[in-house]
């Protein structure tokens, strides 16, 4: 019998002296997740070093390691570990990784993790090592991403997060032969507005404008505590573009009332009275820093009615806050304080507690290991064991008391006692907060008749839409749905993304869902207030007023945005014939002051300008059809020259569109157009 022993190349020995370096790296010499992480456990707490924003419902961050079997448990026991070298190695990268970035949170490490487990089946015939990856095997990966997961959001994201392990394992020199593996999957398409997946996007983003109705419908019948600030919350979300987290962790203390101050000093109306502004005051989940959030004067009312609600049903839930934070080694119980050994009945209990009969009361005192007396009758315990269980509780509630406000908890605005927005009774001598969970039922219910239902506040009203389905909504779609109002009504880039709490103003665009009609709606209005210039304004200008309605409804018929702005070409009647060159298009609109729109603008003239360089090389040593591109690239340089000066030009007010190439070539160059005389009449 032949015995077939497997040789162990060099580029594998190599490689493998790599990952156990890789791995000792991050074991012995990161101090990433704190020195007192376990390794070689399934699953690292990294609570204090990636905390999630104080409204989420849970306050332990887990990273598991491990397969996808049993992957909904909560726990380490019963989950299957990703096998090593593998799963070493995936600690060891995501280590390095917050080695690197501190201020990185749970959602890329999570991802990278999720990843992981995809990657891992492609190994099990070569004992789970890494150093035997191979290209195939990240595209065997995302063979199985696409038949497990539907979402093409998620499905890109878990690309980029193998791509970044592919680009790790390489760096490191941890596989036998260095590879640039690239994501499979396409990012999703997020700037289309027109066609049918522009259109469900919108209709998935946007609350429809019944269930706006219905909410308002709704706030006028609650009378339970719980709804009450439950919609207080939901009211807050139509005064700005919160997001859930900024809402309920709000100090009480957060309304601010300025006097309005332009150029000339402090504003006064006609009458002398000092014109006011009105905000809130709170902490954005992505900024380090306290903010304030400015509510239009229209919701004003609104938004005071809503802080106003929320101050007088959480009053009770603070003051006793206020009584743990007065007396540090005790704990609240109704009635007369006997000491320590006063006895209370298990009827006494079921009512202090909320409890909804006396066998509930039985379960929570066994729950929580507190003894009690069956010598007696009736059944008693003591005030002592009762203390111990409630101030545990109280202490445990310290996912928002020491975080980076400073924020007590008889501060927050949110406290609430204890199951109160559950359908389990309310414990009056215990505290909770207000979590993103709460709210999210209240808007969308959860779970199903069989695994007991979360019924929504639409759900317990009986309220359906036009399809005869129960209503829903998620907080998230009124940061969009305030945002794309902005939008449409042509407010400045820079406001929308100051108002929204963001620090990149490229990000509204996620949040931009107004359609390609209403864009050229938008655009007809600019170009009848005098607020686009160039060659069609012009031409716009110099017909008689009757006529000027039908030109402006001819040349935006529709629109489309593109990287660098506006496209008014109507594609609904033909293809573009100019894809991919906006630049040079005589239906490419500018708009001034978009500084995404500028940023990419210059980008694309520093490439044309190192191309055009090129291309005069290879004309020089003799390339064939060298000139062509010259000439292409020279074009592209002028109008992106063009394009630049329009975001520089002083003279300009920003939000202004223009059109920087004419069909008729007399381009846009400062603050005339070319070939127009001193009057500004066509030459």
């Amino acid at each position: 019998m032949t015995n077939i022993v497997d040789l162990v190349t060099s580029p594998q020995r190599s490689a493998r002296q790599n990952r156990d370096e890789l791995i000792r790296e991050a074991r012995e010499d990161c101090a990433a997740f704190g020195d007192q992480l376990d390794f070689d456990a399934i699953g690292w707490n990294v609570s204090r070093h990636c905390p999630r924003p104080g409204g989420k419902a849970g306050r332990k961050v887990m990273l598991y390691f491990a397969t996808h079997e049993n992957g909904t448990k909560k726990g380490s026991a019963e989950r299957t570990p990703l096998a090593d070298p593998f799963g070493s190695v995936i600690k060891a990268i995501i280590r390095l990784k917050k080695d690197g970035n501190p201020k990185i949170g749970e959602g890329p490490l999570g991802i990278l993790v999720r990843a992981s487990r995809y990657l891992a089946t492609t190994l099990e015939d070569r004992g789970y090592d890494p150093c035997l990856l191979v290209p195939a095997d990240f595209d065997a990966a995302c063979e199985t991403i696409k038949a497990r997961t539907a979402s093409k959001d998620s499905r890109y994201r878990l690309g980029v997060a193998l791509q970044e392990i592919s680009t790790t394992l390489s760096r490191h020199r941890v596989t036998q032969f260095a590879f640039e593996w690239q994501n499979a999957f396409d990012r999703p398409e997020t700037t289309s507005r027109v066609g049918k997946a522009a259109e469900a996007n919108r209709k998935k983003k946007l609350p429809d404008e019944e269930i706006l109705d219905e909410l308002a419908r709704l706030s006028h019948l609650i009378t339970d505590t719980s709804d009450l600030i439950l919609m207080a919350a939901v009211k807050l979300f139509h005064c700005a573009p919160w997001r859930i987290g900024e809402v309920n962790t709000l100090p009480a203390d957060c309304w601010v009332e300025r006097q309005k101050i332009d150029d000339h000093g402090p504003v006064v109306d006609e009458d002398g009275v000092p014109v006011m502004r009105y905000g809130i005051r709170y902490w954005p989940e992505k900024a380090e820093q306290a903010d304030i959030k400015w509510i239009p004067t229209a919701m004003v009312p609104v938004a005071r009615s809503a802080l106003d609600t929320l101050m007088a049903h959480t009053q009770g839930a603070r003051d006793l806050a206020k009584w743990y934070e007065s007396h540090p080694s005790r704990a609240w119980l109704p009635g007369a304080d006997l000491g320590p050994s006063q006895l209370y009945t298990i009827e006494q209990v079921r009512e202090m507690f909320g409890l909804s009969k006396r066998s509930a009361a039985y379960l929570w005192l066994k729950n929580r290991s507190v003894p009690i007396d069956r010598s007696t009758t009736p059944h008693t315990v003591t005030r002592r064991e009762l203390e111990v269980v409630l101030l545990d509780g109280w202490h445990k509630l310290d996912y928002l008391d020491g975080d980076r406000r400073g924020l007590r908890r008889s501060n927050h605005l949110f406290l609430t006692f204890a199951n109160q927005h559950s359908y389990r009774g309310t414990n009056r001598c215990m505290l909770g907060f207000t979590t993103d969970q709460n709210i999210s039922d209240f808007l969308s219910g959860r779970g199903d008749a069989k695994d007991g239902k979360v019924l929504s506040i639409f759900e317990r009203f009986g309220s359906t839409g036009s399809d005869g389905q129960p209503m829903r909504v998620n907080s998230h779609a009124f940061r969009h749905w305030l945002n794309t109002l902005a939008q449409r009504s042509g407010v400045n880039d820079l406001l929308v993304a100051r108002w929204s709490g963001r620090s990149e103003v490229s990000q509204n665009s996620v949040y931009d869902h107004v359609s390609g009609v209403e864009l050229a709606e938008n655009a007809r209005d600019l170009m009848a207030t005098g607020q686009v210039m160039g060659a069609l304004a012009d031409v716009h200008d110099r017909l008689p007023p009757t006529e000027r309605e039908g030109f402006r409804d001819t040349v935006f018929a529709t629109a489309f945005v593109t990287e660098i702005g506006m496209c008014d070409a109507d594609f609904m009647s033909a293809p573009c014939p100019e894809i991919g060159a906006c630049a040079t298009c005589e239906h490419c609109n500018i708009k001034k002051g978009d500084e995404a729109g500028r940023e990419r603008s210059q980008k694309d003239l520093e490439d044309s300008r190192w191309l055009h360089d090129r291309a005069i090389e290879e004309e020089g040593e003799g390339a064939i059809g060298a000139s062509n591109y010259i000439e292409a690239h020279r074009q592209r340089i002028e109008s992106l020259e063009r394009i630049v000066a329009i975001h520089d030009d002083p003279k300009i007010p920003d939000g202004t569109w223009v059109r920087p190439n004419a069909a008729s070539r007399d381009h846009y160059c400062g603050p005339k157009l070319r070939g127009h005389n001193e009057e500004g009449k066509g030459a």
